[in-house]
């Protein structure tokens, strides 16, 4: 899934059913994206979940879970991102966490399955922001019982795009630029479904290439972040 942020405004855009459809717009309005004005951020964001004991289970707690964010390489996500907001269930105390450091991530207690919204702000946008959603998982119907050394593990790969980013924040991305890059250390190996993700976007930009799309002036700077999630 890919979603949509406009820079001129903090309205989030949903994801829609077809990702394609959703890269190929954007590279019609912007087919010959410059490469030092384009910024891609791997991450890695997921949830793991174990049973209580039961004599540690009160007031029908039965799990322990942790939320999370991580980036795909060894880099520090902190260079660019001012803070990772978690919204939690209503039913839970102060549902909102804001993690303005690393490790970004939350704990907690629980019994039910819900899903959680994970907003990221920017260095230099404050005002705007990228908003994904992530399901706290629970349960494995093959498996009944898991421990907190061996949990249940939903973790997933996905990309932060950035285009025509305000000067301030492309300082902040070039940081780690010029680094050797190494995969971090995740819960399963995503390099299949990087390939994947680039080539979706690579096959829309080649489609847009290949019925002639110009880039229209008009939208030449939009300034936008994507979320990519295939």
């Amino acid at each position: 899934l890919l979603t949509e942020v406009n820079l001129m405004s903090s309205e989030t855009v949903e994801p829609k059913a077809d990702p394609v459809a959703e890269v190929v717009e954007e590279i019609k309005h912007n087919p010959s994206r410059p490469r030092n004005n384009s910024f891609v951020k791997a991450i890695v964001y997921g949830t793991k979940s174990w049973t209580l004991p039961k004599k540690s289970a009160e007031d029908d707690q039965l799990y322990s879970w942790i939320l999370y964010v991580k980036p795909y390489f060894e880099e520090n996500l902190e260079n660019y991102i001012d803070k990772v907001i978690f919204t939690l269930h209503e039913s839970y105390n102060q549902p909102v966490r804001v993690c303005r450091h690393p490790p970004y991530s939350v704990s907690e207690v629980g019994w039910g399955e819900f899903k959680a919204v994970i907003t990221f702000k920017f260095k230099g946008v404050s005002k705007h922001m990228v908003r994904i959603y992530k399901k706290i998982t629970l349960f494995d119907p093959h498996i009944p019982d898991f421990t907190e050394t061996d949990p249940l593990v939903d973790e997933h790969y996905g990309e932060l795009l950035f285009e025509n980013a305000p000067l301030v924040l492309q300082r902040h991305l070039r940081i780690d630029e010029g680094k050797t890059k190494v995969v971090g250390n995740h819960s399963k190996d995503h390099s299949a479904r990087r390939m994947e993700i680039r080539t979706l976007v690579d096959a829309a930009r080649q489609y847009c290439n290949v019925l002639g799309m110009q880039v229209q002036a008009e939208n030449s700077s939009r300034q936008k972040i994507f979320f990519t999630d295939y």
